[in-house]
């Protein structure tokens, strides 16, 4: 029953921001707002993400999973309420912050729980089960919101998402009370991180950051590609990203095989180097048809990069002997940074055209790239000359 409380609170999580991508030129009219400043409102999706995920392992230790788990469902009805609502753009961002607080309960907190609820041996399947929440609210957003978004008006596919946001928090209700008031995740480590432990994890973070900024900075970049069309793109819009998380879903399976059989630096070489001609590409196509294989071969980049990157993650962090929550607490944070640093360098580059956008962020994240994979790899070479001293 845990798992379908967290596989439903990720996927209607996920259904919603999906959604939102299709219709962020409309929502532009709406709020006489410019694409600079809907590249601010992509921004505090993460900064609020970015902002709770690391006070909810202390949060969890003093009052129990229960009633976070519990606010985190009224913190997403309260934000789809605020949509539907908003007079003014201020009041917009207030409601995207808010969904950015609910998604760092739903990924941190959800994920770990499933984690406290399960032997090591049923970890992995439990988890799956919550994680296909993920891919398919991520496959199905971006075609609901093109397909209500391009038909109705907007008030349509907001109170499409309440009424999956009220599903969810009645589900929260229903299995909340099997929820044990403490749990494992506010325990402390075993044992604290080392120098080089830390390193290392700092350098992963970074990497992920990375990683997940190329799929951010082109969200609040896209939608205004098709603007111009009927329904302000909204279907155009939709496919491309359907196709970017199919795509996605797709290679992480070939990802996981490649994490558990290839270096894992090599990987990282070949995932960012994937995913910078990929914005090359997207930089230089003209027809529907041609943005959409650049996606794919970005998707491709993701399946092979945050797959990767989670495997590093969690084998580095379990021989340090940390718990579950902090592993997929870091994590998050990692993702969460990413969230918020694609849009706010999208922003910083709002002066630049399209092609200039794309092509200044892939130099710049591969420049940041390529120093953080020499570093990881000098970490490596260092611990293996360690050992053979």
């Amino acid at each position: 029953m845990i798992v379908l409380m967290v596989f439903y609170a990720i996927f209607s999580d996920v259904l919603f921001y999906g959604i939102i991508i299709p219709l962020l030129p409309r929502l532009a009219d709406k709020f006489s707002a410019g694409e600079s400043a809907m590249k601010l409102f992509y921004s505090v999706y993460g900064l609020g993400l970015m902002a709770i995920t690391p006070l909810l392992g202390w949060m969890s230790g003093k009052t129990g999973k229960r009633g976070l788990i519990l606010l985190g469902g009224a913190m997403l009805i309260a934000s789809t309420s605020l949509f539907l609502l908003a007079g003014n753009f201020a009041t917009l961002l207030v409601a995207r912050t808010l969904q950015g607080f609910s998604t760092a309960v739903n990924w941190t907190l959800g994920l770990a729980l499933v984690s406290d609820y399960h032997e090591e041996k049923e970890r992995g399947k439990a988890l799956g089960i919550c994680l296909s929440g993920m891919s398919l609210g991520i496959l199905l957003g971006p075609v609901i919101g093109g397909v209500l978004g391009s038909r109705f008006d907007l008030i349509i596919p907001l109170l499409f998402v309440l009424a999956l946001n009220l599903v969810d928090l009645a589900l929260r209700f229903r299995f909340a009370y099997d929820i044990e008031t403490n749990g494992t995740w506010g325990e402390k480590n075993k044992k604290p991180l080392k120098g080089s432990g830390r390193t290392q994890i700092i350098i992963l973070m970074g990497l992920t950051a990375l990683a997940v900024a190329y799929m951010s900075f082109v969200e609040p970049i896209i939608p205004f590609r098709f603007a111009s069309e009927p329904g302000g793109g909204a279907m155009k819009t939709g496919t491309v990203f359907a196709i970017l998380a199919l795509a996605s879903a797709l290679f992480n399976p070939v990802g996981g095989i490649l994490a558990d059989r290839a270096n894992r630096t090599v990987l990282f070489i070949s995932g960012f180097a994937i995913a910078g001609v990929s914005l090359l590409l997207l930089s230089l196509s003209v027809s529907l048809v041609a943005i959409t294989a650049s996606m794919v071969l970005l998707g491709l980049a993701l399946g092979i990069l945050l797959t990767s990157l989670m495997t590093g993650f969690t084998s580095t962090l379990e021989k340090q002997g940390m718990n579950t929550g902090m592993i997929y607490g870091l994590f998050n944070l990692a993702y969460s940074l990413g969230l918020f640093c694609g849009p706010a360098m999208a922003l910083l580059l709002s002066g630049k055209g399209y092609k200039e956008s794309l092509s200044y962020f892939t130099f710049a994240t591969w420049a940041a790239a390529a120093l953080l994979i020499a570093l990881f790899r000098a970490m490596g070479n260092r611990k293996i000359k360690e050992v053979l001293a």
